[in-house]
């Protein structure tokens, strides 16, 4: 056991020397294969204070890795059938000239998000205007 505590500070500290060579600054994210390492040392008895004097990691971050859970990195969420009968779908294109492109645009596009979830992206201020009193009415 205790041949097993040295290899695995004596692995730590040559990853932490290549570690802090090879990424300069302060603010870093630690390496999967230094964090796996300090956790075994915990599992095979040493206590933090110990592992962080012996291994050169700052003590809170060796807390902090102890009570990091490994959450997936996505979350299933419930499907909720949504209240209206059919949900309304608008697409808009605006149709490409074919002449040069230009590096500018010739006018500035506007999102507006309306109650009832839909959303309105990419259109002129212009065609904006005549939309929206159209919405309010009901008018299809």
């Amino acid at each position: 056991m205790g041949n097993r505590q040295s290899e695995l500070l004596d692995e730590v500290n040559q990853l932490l020397t290549q570690y802090r060579q090879e990424v300069p600054g302060a603010r870093r994210a630690w390496p999967e294969s230094i964090k796996t390492r300090v956790l075994e040392l915990r599992r095979l008895g040493l206590n933090y204070s110990e592992i962080a004097r012996r291994t050169g990691v700052p003590y809170f971050t060796v807390l902090r890795w102890r009570d990091e859970k490994k959450a997936p990195s996505f979350e299933p969420l419930a499907v909720v059938p949504s209240r209206s009968s059919s949900p309304k779908v608008v697409t808009v294109t605006v149709p490409r000239s074919r002449s040069k492109p230009r590096s500018r645009p010739l006018f500035a596009t506007v999102t507006v998000a309306v109650p009832g979830g839909i959303r309105i992206e990419g259109v002129s201020l212009d065609f904006l205007l005549q939309l929206l009193p159209r919405l309010k009415d009901g008018a299809r």
